[in-house]
């Protein structure tokens, strides 16, 4: 069964602080993690399906002109088809998100959040570890403001890192700025620089390898 961290929308940013300023006005960007542009995204994109269709016409002179038999027939269709299809599905895995991350930055952009941020505290939360460098590549953080909870999630961007000890505990303040175009970025402070008590249920099963 999917948990809500699962589905945190590429609009909903968590940034770590390590003190809160009184700012009077939100950040002017959606902090997101790097992506190339979005043409040079679509050429590239175009060219992996003409690659994969390239890979996969393979097998239509395999069955025009004599062969060993069916099972070779079949060896030399479902072998480029699999491949092809798995490049196309990695495409547009990769391209999918960087455009929603894009349209998210935009509407931050053009419509940005208007009065004061509002405060919470973090309700739960989801670290992410790289299994080879054991490093934190994602924290998933669902945000209680007042009777409302909202997941957003930081997400490792180019060489910024963010060690275990600086995830937000449970039970953390955060500051929570939403635009009405529908974008969140939340504020979390780094327990490593400002201690807070960590609550009973803030235990490493919340953390898990990616």
């Amino acid at each position: 069964m999917a948990t809500w961290h699962e589905h945190v929308p590429p609009a909903a940013v968590v940034v770590v602080l390590p003190s809160f300023t009184a700012a009077a006005h939100p950040p002017v960007d959606l902090p997101q993690p790097p992506r190339w542009e979005a043409r040079t995204r679509r050429r590239l994109l175009v060219l992996v399906v003409i690659g994969a269709l390239v890979l996969m016409s393979v097998s239509v002179p395999v069955w025009l002109g004599e062969t060993p038999g069916l099972w070779f027939n079949l060896l030399f269709t479902v072998l480029p088809g699999v491949f092809g299809l798995g490049m196309i599905s990695v495409a547009f895995d990769w391209h999918t998100p960087a455009s929603a991350e894009e349209a998210a930055r935009e509407r931050w952009r053009s419509n940005p959040p208007v009065g004061p941020p509002i405060g919470g505290v973090v309700a739960d939360r989801n670290v992410d570890i790289g299994s080879e460098s054991g490093q934190v590549t994602t924290v998933a953080l669902l945000v209680q403001v007042g009777g409302e909870q909202t997941p957003a999630a930081w997400r490792r961007r180019g060489t910024q890192t963010l060690l275990q000890p600086q995830v937000p505990v449970i039970g953390s303040p955060v500051r929570l700025w939403r635009s009405p175009g529908g974008a969140v970025l939340v504020e979390a402070l780094d327990p490593s620089a400002i201690p807070f008590p960590v609550q009973p249920n803030d235990q490493i099963g919340h953390d898990r390898p990616a």
